[in-house]
């Protein structure tokens, strides 16, 4: 999560809107997208990239996610083919979770007398790959476009932790702890000399424009549909962390060793993409104004949003807009050969929780 967040926060990074389909069916035309959004429900931004330490104790929260994507590519007749990258990363967690990590990485004492219920799914993606796409026109009246995705990565992290744990006097004395998961690191036990496996998979985006009549219109947007990635020999390890012994070090530190029993091999793994879907209504309010509302999921978070649209001057659009999920002010302007859009809950950035960059353009010859 550390590694995604620096790279958006260090980098001018976007992505086309993503409810408008290339309108040009004939023309041959370079364009490039880039899109970001980083959202945590439980501590600020800052306080995941700096892994939690210092800051104050996280909210009762579930979810902290990024997806960073960028391709650069060309399309004539209809066809589109690019070459893109991407990271996602995902972490769905219990507030307990959350809290026992934010003492341990602050040295604090665990509060006795509780049992704490534990639990984290961890899912990262990083990889780079080629879009083959065609787009179509139906009757005047709808556009489809549909792409098939190819995807290659050696670099892997996927797995869950969960169990429960009762304190007291400052140790785990009570209950249990089930960790399985798959990666090219092992955090947990340290594994040396680790072979490395690589992945290959595919995905499927389906995307739609559609003008229902009466000034209303839908745009549904789908990706990683049957979205896969196929590992051979993917390192794994399976174990059980029964209790752990708490002490305090030369320097006065509270240390924690956790006693640890498990097994750790190879073995072929299916890694799932996230569900990620984008679905907009849109009503032509009076003349150049127009009102969306759109759901997105990005895994287990559905993104709320409401937009004013307005054409300023002739194929030149700025729009504003709310995340009631992020809490987040939306803003952003659209060419027919540009576009950006920021969105933030927290403009100074000290306190945000969310951000949005997205980028793209398009030149037609």
């Amino acid at each position: 999560m550390r590694y995604a967040l620096s790279i958006l926060l260090s980098s001018v990074v976007g992505g086309v809107p993503q409810f408008a389909l290339a309108s040009e069916t004939n023309n041959f035309s370079v364009f490039f997208r880039q899109s970001s959004l980083v959202y945590s429900d439980s501590v600020p931004l800052k306080l995941v990239a700096d892994e939690l330490k210092g800051g104050e104790q996280p909210e009762n929260a579930n979810h902290a996610l990024t997806y960073n994507r960028g391709e650069i590519g060309f399309s004539a007749y209809g066809w589109e083919l690019a070459y893109g990258v991407r990271e996602d990363y995902v972490l769905n967690y219990s507030p307990d979770t959350m809290t026992l990590f934010y003492l341990d990485k602050n040295k604090k004492r665990i509060p006795d007398g509780a049992n704490y219920q534990v639990y984290l799914d961890v899912k990262h993606v990083k990889s780079d790959g080629w879009r083959l796409g065609y787009g179509w026109q139906w009757d005047e009246t709808a556009r489809f476009k549909v792409s098939l995705n190819y995807l290659q990565t050696d670099e892997l992290l996927h797995g869950t932790l969960f169990g429960d744990i009762a304190v007291e006097g400052g140790d785990i004395n009570g209950g249990a702890l089930q960790v399985s998961y798959h990666y090219h690191r092992d955090y947990f036990l340290k594994r040396k000399n680790v072979e490395l496996a690589e992945g290959k998979g595919y995905s499927i985006d389906v995307e739609a424009d559609i003008d229902l009549g009466d000034k209303w219109s839908v745009q549904i947007n789908l990706f990683d549909l049957l979205g896969q990635i196929y590992w051979e020999r993917a390192p794994y390890t399976d174990l059980t962390i029964a209790e752990t012994k708490t002490y305090y070090d030369a320097n006065g530190y509270i240390q924690r060793d956790p006693v640890m029993q498990g097994m750790e091999g190879y073995r072929n793994f299916t890694q799932d993409l996230s569900v990620h879907y984008q679905v907009s209504l849109i009503r032509q309010i009076a003349g150049k104004l127009s009102a969306m509302y759109t759901r997105e999921k990005f895994d287990a978070v559905d993104f709320d949003r409401l937009f004013l649209r307005y054409e300023a001057f002739e194929n030149l659009f700025v729009f504003g807009g709310y995340d009631f999920t992020m809490e987040a002010s939306w803003f952003g302007v659209e060419t027919q050969a540009f576009s950006l859009q920021v969105a933030m809950d927290d403009w100074s950035l000290v306190d945000s929780k969310s951000l949005v960059l997205r980028l793209g353009g398009r030149w037609q010859f």
